[in-house]
């Protein structure tokens, strides 16, 4: 039985296959320009105007035990300020945003209206405005 496990002597070793060079040649691509996409102008102006409010924000807050952070978007019309279709929600752990505090939230963002001079040089309306901003607010 043992002869049986044993190689056979006239069994030949695997061949290795020798490495090929590629053959291919290097396929040159096209390049392709892709405009910049640049935040509206008027962006930072509204970013300050909100931070701004902040001590009529915190007020919202009062009596929390913990402090926290939110994120708020809103639909933002540039020409006008007007903001509306707010939301909050609530970042990491606590408690969610109670109705007093949506309703302090909503009022002190939303009035008054923001002045962003929306336009452009020209006097026409931006090219591409977001109709949705979000920001995230911390207490």
């Amino acid at each position: 039985m043992e002869a049986s496990r044993r190689p056979d002597a006239g069994a030949s070793k695997p061949v290795r296959a020798a490495l090929v060079a590629p053959k291919l040649e290097p396929t040159r691509r096209g390049r392709y320009e892709l405009d910049e996409t640049r935040a509206p102008t008027w962006l930072e102006r509204f970013r300050m105007q909100v931070s701004s409010r902040s001590l009529k924000l915190a007020s919202c807050f009062q009596g929390a035990e913990r402090p926290g952070a939110l994120r708020w978007s809103a639909a933002l019309t540039p020409e006008s300020g007007l903001v509306g279709d707010q939301l909050f929600e609530r970042l990491g752990p606590g408690d969610d945003v109670s109705p007093a505090q949506r309703e302090c939230l909503s009022r002190v963002l939303a009035s008054p209206p923001y002045q962003l001079g929306g336009r452009t040089a020209d006097g026409g309306a931006p090219p591409s405005t977001p109709t949705r901003v979000g920001l995230v607010l911390e207490f």
